[in-house]
């Protein structure tokens, strides 16, 4: 844990017109100790122990907003500000907004090639894709067969009994089990990934090995893992080995001692699948796109993710989430806990600062004032599904044990560099922010 220091945290809540505050102080306050709005309720200067600190609020609260005092000896004091101006629709349809980095729109055809993130090798080079294609959401088929039953011009004439119906999938061209196969030239965009033909990416020869059923030995050790000791069990129940040709195996850059996980075989879209996580946009020379930032060539784990999040609870309209490990194909492999995740606020604007950091006006990609994320609680949970707990409020995703790991310490981290102590915790559950992508604001 780092040392306790003075941080003043700003949360736009725009749903409901309000900024909350909240200040902690690494020492009892005292006389001296206060607060005060500036620059017409956009600014929050904090003075305390001959120091004083100025936060750029996510918002324009209205200034002449009463701003209670700290009571002596206090280390916390928290504040709910009305935000200024009318209401603006758009700060809350923003929520239902998914926008994620390196959409179709986004990539120019012959302008980029992906490299791995790690060690830079090139694994899609510049001249292989001729088309890049977002794919649609998850359950568009079943989303589309709804509105084609039910649309007006043939409800009248539609019977869900009569047995002379025509296959809808057959006259429409696509149904519940559709599916998108990759196809040479052509990428595929998702929110955290791409398909792509295997033919178009660079990748170590040798990686064509399906997994035998002995390379699950791995399993023995949860035996005594607790809370996991059930994970053995459920997992070789539910595994099918005759199916074992179809499990996804794991790809790797095998340039030099890399050995960075890139993405994994996709057998049910016969192609490739390249998390966008692990791998760095690159553009050739006097390219329309070499003036982009930092975040557009590698964007942060958080935004991709937190794109990904937003898209399934769109589709499936729940909030809970379970994380699980890719069961690895190696018995000496590490085994990494779950990740239960609970998005309690699908969109805030926030602002954080401290005392001893340079200070650095928060300011979005979308030049809008804080950064737009998710509060997310989260806490560990089994590596496997529980069949028991079949719950459809809740919805599972597959990520690399290894990147989850990673995610894990991102949650942790990110809580201690911009949440007051008490903010960090609801009873059980551990809280802490995701960044969410923002496309860049136009220049007009």
């Amino acid at each position: 844990m780092p040392p306790a220091k003075p941080l003043i945290y700003a949360e736009l809540l725009s749903n409901i017109r309000q900024i909350s505050i909240l200040a902690f102080l690494d020492t009892p306050s005292d006389s001296a100790t206060k607060a005060e709005l500036l620059a017409d309720g956009t600014l929050l200067k904090l003075y305390h122990a001959k120091q004083h600190i100025e936060l750029k609020l996510p918002g324009q609260v209205v200034s002449n907003s009463e701003l209670r005092e700290f009571p002596l000896g206090s280390l916390e004091l928290s504040w709910r500000l009305p935000l200024a101006g009318e209401f603006q629709r758009a700060d809350v349809d923003i929520a239902q907004t998914v926008e994620a980095p390196w959409s179709a729109k986004d990539l120019v055809v012959g302008e980029q090639a992906f490299g791995c993130r790690k060690c830079a090798a090139t694994i899609v080079e510049a001249d292989r894709i001729k088309e890049w294609r977002d794919l649609p959401s998850e359950g568009w088929a079943e989303m589309m067969d709804f509105w084609h039953c039910h649309k007006p011009s043939d409800h009248a004439n539609y019977s869900h009994e009569n047995e002379n119906q025509t296959n809808l999938a057959s006259t429409k061209g696509y149904g519940a089990n559709t599916k998108f196969t990759a196809q040479a030239g052509i990428g595929f965009v998702d929110h955290s990934s791409f398909l792509l033909a295997e033919g178009d990416c660079n990748l170590p020869s040798g990686e064509n090995e399906s997994p035998s059923s002995s390379d699950y030995g791995f399993l023995d050790r949860l035996e005594d893992s607790k809370p996991w000791h059930y994970a053995r069990r459920i997992f070789l129940e539910t595994l099918d080995v005759t199916g074992l040709a179809q499990i996804k195996r794991t790809i790797r850059c095998e340039n030099g001692l890399c050995l960075a996980e890139i993405g994994y075989s996709d057998p049910h879209n016969e192609g490739i699948r390249l998390f966008k996580w692990s791998l760095r946009m690159e553009t050739l020379e006097n390219s329309s796109l070499s003036e982009l930032s930092d975040a557009d060539f590698e964007p942060s784990m958080a935004s991709i993710l937190s794109a990904q999040f937003s898209a399934i609870m769109n589709a499936s309209c729940v909030s809970r989430l379970v994380l699980l490990p890719t069961p690895v194909t190696s018995k000496y492999g590490p085994v990494y806990p779950g990740l239960s995740i609970w998005v309690f606020n699908a969109s805030i604007r926030f602002t954080s600062a401290y005392f001893y950091r340079t200070r650095k006006t928060h300011v979005s990609r979308s030049n809008k004032p804080g950064i737009l994320a998710m509060k997310i609680l989260w806490k560990q949970c089994a590596p496997t599904r529980d069949p028991s707990a079949d719950n459809g409020s809740v919805e599972e995703l597959e990520l690399p044990g290894g990147m989850l790991h990673g995610f894990e310490h991102y949650l942790e981290e990110i809580s201690e560099r911009y949440l007051p102590p008490s903010a960090r915790k609801l009873q059980d559950w551990n809280v802490s922010l995701l960044e969410r992508y923002e496309a860049k604001a136009k220049v007009t």
